[in-house]
């Protein structure tokens, strides 16, 4: 007979209770934390005086000149 009384009667509610839970009574589900992506760093490699001589080929006279030029449109 207890049991009955038990499971028919409601729960007490505690004397004080904030407004905003008893607005909205679900509870907020907090999204699961993420952990960070650790994006390992990339080593850089300083390249030495003879590879950046290798990489540069000497330009000749007539070269260094026509690189220097503006180009030039001419409409007839």
């Amino acid at each position: 007979m207890t049991e009955l009384i038990r499971e028919a009667t409601p729960p007490k509610k505690p004397d004080i209770a904030n407004p905003y839970q008893t607005a909205s009574p679900v509870q907020a589900v907090k999204p699961p934390t993420k952990k960070p992506v650790r994006k390992p760093r990339a080593v850089s490699k300083q390249p030495s005086m003879e590879e950046k001589e290798k990489k540069q080929p000497e330009m000749t006279m007539q070269a260094i000149i026509e690189a220097t030029l503006p180009k030039v449109c001419l409409m007839f």
